[in-house]
Order: structure tokens, then C-alpha cells, then sequence
């Protein structure tokens, strides 16, 4: 009797939040990791140290590292990234503060 299995190489992807104009970690921020060819997305959230791990991912092409934004820092996506077996992918985001569109009158 012959048993054929077929294994995904599943790796883990850390991702880096870092502040534009203080240059430190930000905590408590939610960041996806979306594979849209997969029609998946991983939620995850930036711990004290700004660090975010989505681990056992499959090893695909397609990946992206999205943060919405909030009221304080704009919206934010990495390039696509591709995982591959054998490696520890790192992405860093850089947030910059988000733009106010409203004029203070004098």
C-alpha cells in the first residue's frame, strides 16, 4: 500500500511598526497580512516592542502587509512579498503621521 502526502512548507513572516518621526516601536496597532490570489487575511496586533509574527504561513507568492490607519498614522502597505521555505521573511513598516485636511482659522 502506497500513501502519497503533499506538504505546504509553512514559515512565519515578522513584521516591524516603527514611527516616522520618532523612530520607535508602536504598540497596540492591528496589521493584516492579506494573500489576495489566496483570498486569505491574518489579523494580528503589534506588541510593546512593535513587533507583529504571523506564524506557520503558508509558503506562497502574493503576500501583503496592510495597517488601515487610525486617527493618528495613514494607512499603510508593504510591496508583495513572497515567502519561501528556508527563510524568515522581515517587513518594516514606517508610519507616518496621518495628514490633517482641516485649516485652523485664526
Amino acid at each position: 500500500m502506497s500513501v502519497t502526502t503533499f506538504a505546504v512548507a509553512q514559515e512565519d513572516l515578522s513584521v516591524s511598526i516603527i514611527d516616522f518621526n520618532t523612530q520607535k516601536p508602536v504598540a497596540n496597532l492591528e496589521v493584516l497580512l492579506v494573500n489576495s490570489s489566496r483570498n486569505s487575511s491574518l489579523q494580528q496586533i503589534s506588541n510593546a516592542q512593535g513587533k507583529v509574527t504571523f506564524r506557520g504561513i503558508p509558503a506562497l507568492d502574493g503576500y501583503q502587509v496592510v495597517f488601515e490607519g487610525t486617527l493618528i498614522y495613514a494607512a499603510q502597505k508593504s510591496e508583495l512579498i513572497s515567502v519561501r521555505s528556508n527563510q524568515a521573511p522581515n517587513v518594516t513598516l514606517v508610519l507616518a503621521p496621518k495628514e490633517s485636511n482641516e485649516l485652523n482659522e485664526v
